[in-house]
């Protein structure tokens, strides 16, 4: 199932790197669709997105199929027309929220474009016809919308007549965790990602500098200005009503709307990742593209040397970013190693909510090391835990770390989880009785510089190319020993190594 999903997910983001040439070459009274579709292509947020299995990426296409489609609604001026666009707006809208409830957020960019047909439209007919219109074409794209959602997620629903809009209660149930957990209200252990991180702040960061790189980062940042700058240079010469309905039925206006709408709704929520912001990715494209175009104005060759100034560094970004895939994934090569250095006879130890090594992909799975310990370094830091992690350790062989998501989350995390911050330090020094055996890591590599991208939001790395590491037993510490180097305020080596009034570490 997995490798079917990745593959349509691949052949998805191509219908996405079209459809962001059609919308560029469609928005604005420039072509921007060449130059849009070109940066699209080398951003490597969408390239990394097209190689999982998530809806991210449905949602993304629908949202652009149905932007393109509220573009063809907004410059038509046949009512009839128009009302053939509302139905494919309403099933693509439909196959949106059935990719990704949260497309639901995209239904405001479809009222915005139905304002903005009505205002269009006073100018040429009376008020009264000029609602009728409005309101029927708002009919037909909500039912249309209603139909191809309920068709394709027919078990969000609770019984199978369609004239009954009754939600399924385990939906509501899954919406309702998903809702506080968005928020913060409940916590479990992916949530500790989230802690400490800045709302808007974080997620701009992650994708400027790690979604789609600096240069074009940059060139997003000046295409908006120049857009406001546009906007604002226009509304002090053209205050007129007649004036006005161009720039407010403009689809760029739609576009920048759509970028800080889902911006804010998104990047201030606890959990604030930047996948999830994957939509508005093509369209930061296009105002990259008019940010460089302006250039023209300017002189050619300055536009020019621009375009390539900010595309060959992308350019080289995303061949970097996709040698990770041209590597044996690290969890594999990690358990290779362990298959040829760790006897079948060691009680090996896992973290929990963490892919579990070793094993053998595509194969069944293996019967060697039967002796395993899941270690649950998620549960509160409270007077139980070194005890607890002491007698898990005490049985233990091999600690198998297969990604840092705890290490870097709740690893760092002092005032919460203080003994496991101790935890990861001690197991790096060698205080625990453990020490590092190897790291395997598989970081973006371009003309052999490696470039560490363990600083990025943990989903930019924690799925397809985690760092491993493993630690072997050399000696067993006795539980005293053990709770020295892991109590809080009692950990800290004095000139001599000492440790708890005289425990000492040869």
């Amino acid at each position: 199932l997995t490798i079917v999903g990745r593959t349509i997910s691949g052949i998805v983001d191509i219908g996405n790197l079209i459809l962001v040439f059609l919308i560029g070459n469609n928005i604005y009274k420039k072509r921007l669709g060449v130059l849009s579709a070109l940066f699209y292509a080398v951003a490597v947020m969408p390239i990394q997105q097209s190689h999982f299995f998530t809806t991210d990426t449905y949602e993304t296409f629908f949202i652009l199929t149905t932007f393109l489609l509220l573009i063809a609604f907004i410059k038509t001026r046949s009512p009839l027309i128009n009302s053939s666009l509302s139905v494919f707006i309403g099933i693509s809208m439909g196959l949106a929220l059935a990719s990704k409830m949260s497309a639901v957020v995209f239904g405001g960019v479809i009222g915005l474009a139905l304002g903005m047909k009505f205002i269009q439209q006073l100018k040429k007919m009376n008020i009264f016809r000029n609602i009728f219109y409005c309101l029927d074409f708002s009919f037909l794209i909500g039912l249309t919308t209603y139909l191809f959602f309920r068709l394709f997620s027919p078990y969000i629903f609770l019984n199978s007549s369609w004239l009954d809009i009754t939600f399924n209660p385990g939906f509501i149930d899954a919406l309702n965790f998903q809702r506080l957990a968005i928020s913060g209200e409940v916590m479990f252990p992916p949530q500790w990602n989230w802690v400490d991180t800045t709302p808007y702040l974080f997620p701009f960061s992650n994708i400027i500098i790690w979604g789609i790189g600096i240069p074009l980062g940059i060139m997003v940042i000046l295409g908006l200005l120049w857009f406001i700058y546009e906007q604002i240079l226009f509304l002090k010469y053209h205050y007129k009503l007649q004036q006005l309905l161009i720039p407010l039925t403009s689809p760029l206006l739609l576009a920048f709307i759509w970028i800080i709408a889902d911006f804010l709704y998104r990047g201030g929520n606890f959990i604030k990742s930047f996948r999830y912001l994957l939509a508005i990715i093509p369209f930061l494209m296009i105002f990259a593209s008019l940010g460089i175009y302006q250039l023209q104005k300017v002189n050619k060759k300055v536009f020019y040397a621009v375009a390539m100034a900010v595309f060959l560094p992308t350019l080289l970004w995303a061949i970097a970013f996709t040698s990770i895939y041209t590597r044996t994934t690290t969890r594999v090569a990690a358990s290779e190693w362990v298959y040829e250095n760790v006897p079948s006879s060691s009680t090996i130890a896992n973290e929990h909510w963490d892919d579990a090594i070793p094993f053998k992909p595509n194969a069944p799975a293996p019967v060697e090391y039967p002796n395993r310990v899941e270690l649950e370094v998620y549960i509160p830091d409270d007077e139980q835990k070194i005890p607890y992690l002491f007698e898990k350790l005490s049985q233990t062989d091999y600690i198998f770390i297969t990604s840092d998501r705890a290490r870097k989350n709740i690893g760092e995390l002092t005032d919460d989880f203080s003994v496991m911050v101790e935890y990861y330090k001690a197991l790096d020094e060698g205080t625990l009785g453990f020490t590092k055996a190897t790291v395997i890591t598989s970081f973006p590599q371009l003309l052999g510089i490696e470039i560490d991208d363990s600083e990025a939001e943990e989903t930019f790395w924690v799925y397809d190319h985690p760092g491993v590491r493993i630690y072997r037993k050399d000696r067993q510490l006795s539980e005293r020993e053990f709770t020295c180097v892991l109590k809080k305020g009692d950990n800290i080596w004095n000139d001599q190594k000492q440790l708890c009034d005289g425990v000492s570490f040869p």
